[in-house]
């Protein structure tokens, strides 16, 4: 992937969707959700199917709550009504539960007497919901051998390839999906989508163009059609449509941004001055409007790292010891439950997880108590008996940190990792999830040391011929102003492998969605970089989490974020993560 690809991807409006559960594409598989599903096993009773086309009904009406108890009252009765089940996990679905989901309809898929497309393709979706687009695609796959012109599954099919960078797969699949269901504007707006992720500005214009044509409203297909314009530096024209976008949803903070983006180009620098200032007001209005809500929680079981990787900002640690007690991890999970915060990831700014003398009973305690885990290693500290107990813990993810295909490129970038006995290791734990059918998606994530597209290309095919997982190229960023990579500016006086020179500071998506706990309570506002506590606003051992969260020293780094004036935040003064649109 070049550098034009890259801008692209960060000036990119949005991943196609997928559509949702019972919105089915007339001629696609040959009517609607209640109409495919109103066959009742031959063994189901007249008050069974009464109750079944009752809750369709009430599903039909938008009342969600009541069809769900009826469907609970079937299966109550039920437990293996393949059809209940199946309804039952596109509910859970629309309620944004996808690993409910995910059960219930699994379940649905296996007990069904008359094979429907329909239960794989909402299957793909839940799945697609839990990040987990490899099971997706196949989900998909298993609908489409039943139903080759299901069009609405080749659309969704697309929607689980573009997240893993399978843009030419995701092309096939989306012309597959429009020949069968021509002028189709969603189908119009991922192909353009796709082709500006790719560089191909002009041809993703014409996707774009007849997408809006076909749809007005389609905000996301207009944002990508004003990021066109801006590729070709045709400035006034992607103003136009971005104030489109801002006449009909004047608080669309992406569209101000961009805008301001346009505007520094053009050379028009107090409009881009303002339209860039009011893009991160709406910022911070939204997440004030949510009462400060984060989505997850970075927890640092262990501060101690193996390795000394050429990406990472190791050379400031103060420190490299210290392991969360048990005590302090039941803790934590308390105050993140009593804020609502079951989302957490093993890992916070520094360290390797699995150096934990009691990492897996850590994992399972989490997952025994509700939560959605996910850990992030560096894949050194295993053998295959590791690996089969990792696959037993149930947790959500595990991200993988590998790049390179010889000892040479990977040695030379994951400094004291030995690439014979990783490889060795990502293979066992690949095979431990597969033989044990584990929930666990496995993505590796390959943090390139610089913005080569000939490593890039290596590093994908050799991983790719290692198993059937995830792999996530990712250049570079300045690990919070810690590295020197890319290129300087000297007006912003950064390092990086992006455009910041004709983009600006936003409202950090790090700021606005987590917070990290360290091994020891303390809490920092960025649990990605700030290794040294810098940024530590509190601490949970001495305070609640939803006061930390909430309190004055919070609230001065975000309201540095809103004015644009990060120059006395460490950290946040010399990082790139905040410019472009990715914080959107």
């Amino acid at each position: 992937m070049n550098r034009k690809q890259r801008r692209a991807l960060e000036k990119k409006g949005g991943s196609p969707t997928a559509r949702q559960p019972g919105q089915f594409t007339p001629g696609s598989t040959g009517g609607t959700l209640s109409h495919l599903l109103a066959g009742t096993p031959s063994n189901t009773g007249p008050s069974i199917a009464e109750a079944m086309a009752r809750g369709y009904a009430l599903y039909r009406e938008g009342r969600r709550g009541a069809a769900e108890k009826l469907f609970d009252q079937i299966l109550a009765r039920q437990p293996e009504n393949a059809e209940s089940l199946h309804m039952k996990g596109v509910l859970r679905y629309l309620e944004n539960d996808f690993n409910n989901a995910v059960q219930f309809i699994e379940k649905a898929e296996q007990l069904q007497i008359k094979k429907d497309p329909n239960i794989p393709n909402n299957l793909g979706l839940a799945l697609v919901g839990m990040k987990n687009f490899r099971e997706a695609r196949h989900a998909f796959d298993r609908a489409l051998s039943l139903a080759p012109d299901f069009a609405q599954a080749w659309h969704n099919k697309a929607a689980a390839l573009i997240p893993d960078e399978r843009y030419e797969d995701a092309i096939t699949a989306l012309k597959k999906a429009a020949g069968l269901l021509p002028d189709h504007p969603e189908t119009e707006a991922a192909l353009g989508d796709i082709l500006l992720r790719l560089g191909q500005q002009q041809t993703a214009e014409i996707h774009l163009r007849r997408a809006l044509e076909l749809k007005p409203s389609l905000t996301e297909a207009r944002a990508n059609l004003a990021a066109c314009l801006i590729e070709q530096i045709r400035l006034d024209e992607a103003v136009g449509e971005l104030a489109k976008i801002i006449a009909a949803e004047p608080a669309h903070a992406k569209s101000w941004f961009m805008r301001g983006t346009a505007e520094a180009l053009a050379g028009r620098k107090d409009d881009s001055t303002n339209a860039f200032q009011m893009a991160r007001e709406l910022q911070v209005q939204e997440f004030e409007q949510r009462g400060f809500q984060r989505e997850k929680v970075y927890i640092q079981l262990s501060r101690r790292c193996n390795l000394r990787c050429t990406m990472c900002g190791h050379h400031i640690w103060e420190s490299n010891e210290g392991f969360m007690t048990m005590e302090l991890f039941e803790h934590a999970l308390d105050e993140c439950a009593a804020n609502g915060l079951f989302d957490i990831v093993i890992l916070a700014a520094q360290g390797e997880p699995f150096l934990h003398p009691k990492i897996f009973e850590f994992l399972e305690y989490a997952v025994g108590r509700g939560f959605h885990v996910g850990i992030v290693s560096n894949g050194t500290p295993f053998t295959e008996e590791r690996a089969d107990r990792l696959a037993g813990t149930g947790i959500d993810f595990m991200q993988f940190s590998f790049a390179g295909w010889d000892k040479e490129s990977y040695e030379t970038t994951y400094v004291g990792g030995k690439f014979e006995q990783v490889t060795r290791n990502l293979r066992h734990i690949a095979d431990a999830l597969q033989k044990k059918r584990s929930r666990t998606q496995l993505t590796v994530k390959a943090v390139t040391s610089t913005d080569s597209s000939d490593f890039v290309r290596k590093t994908q095919e050799f991983l790719d011929s290692l198993g059937d997982f995830r792999v996530l190229p990712v250049t570079p960023n300045n690990f919070g102003g810690t590295m020197k990579i890319g290129k300087y500016d000297e007006e912003t006086e950064l390092y990086s492998y992006r455009d910041v020179k004709h983009s600006s500071l936003s409202v950090c998506k790090i700021l606005t969605q987590s917070v990290g706990i360290y091994f020891d309570g303390r809490v920092t506002a960025c649990g990605c970089y700030d290794a040294n506590g810098q940024l530590e606003i509190g601490n949970i051992t001495q305070e609640s989490l939803k006061d930390i969260m909430q309190g004055k020293k919070f609230r001065r780094i975000l309201k540095a974020f809103e004015k644009g004036s990060v120059g006395h935040i460490p950290l946040c003064n010399k990082c790139d993560d905040p410019y472009g649109t990715a914080n959107f």
